[in-house]
């Protein structure tokens, strides 16, 4: 038998109903398929992970300060988080020492705060996993199902399509810093 597993819009499939089993007789082959849903963990686990965390390794950090990841990374900081960035092509970036990957960061991460491609997202996953960080967050529109299944998978608590900069306002109050 042979399984086919989707990973819905994270792998460009098309969102289409199948049934769960379809018997080719003809051929003597029976394909399974099974669309992977990835779950968040709920508010109060998110919560509970933000207040845990001291430091934040945030890859794909830009030195633009009107990208995205820089105005997050700039946030997480002002509010207590040591921010660690993982950047391909600077040295420095809000005032610190920038790694080429999650694994050459000396000391404890956290979390891992990913600004990448879906495509890339299972090589973060094993620059993560190897890096030994306590969690993985895939920031709004980087979705990879199965990346973040296998980072589950591995113990990690992985959030996956949402912001860490919303997410913070919106269950610690934006006021709220780490002490």
């Amino acid at each position: 038998m042979s399984h086919c597993i989707t990973q819905s819009r994270a792998a460009g499939f098309p969102e289409t109903p199948r049934p769960p089993l379809v018997a080719l007789a003809e051929r003597s082959v029976s394909v399974l398929f099974v669309d992977v849903v990835f779950k968040n963990p709920d508010d109060a686990s998110i919560r509970s992970l933000l207040e845990g965390t001291r430091r934040i390794a945030v890859v794909g950090l830009s030195p633009k300060p009107d990208r995205d990841s820089h105005r997050v990374a700039r946030y997480l900081q002002s509010h207590g988080y040591q921010v660690v960035p993982v950047y391909p092509r600077a040295q420095e970036i809000l005032g610190e020492t920038v790694y080429r990957r999650v694994q050459d960061i000396p000391g404890t991460i956290d979390l891992v705060d990913v600004f990448r491609r879906g495509e890339d997202l299972p090589e973060v996953t094993d620059d993560v996993l190897a890096g030994h960080a306590r969690a993985l967050w895939f920031q709004i529109g980087c979705v990879n199902e199965g990346a973040a299944e296998r980072a589950s998978a591995a113990g990690l608590t992985v959030v996956m399509d949402r912001c860490t900069k919303v997410e913070h306002a919106r269950l610690l109050g934006p006021s709220w810093k780490r002490a």
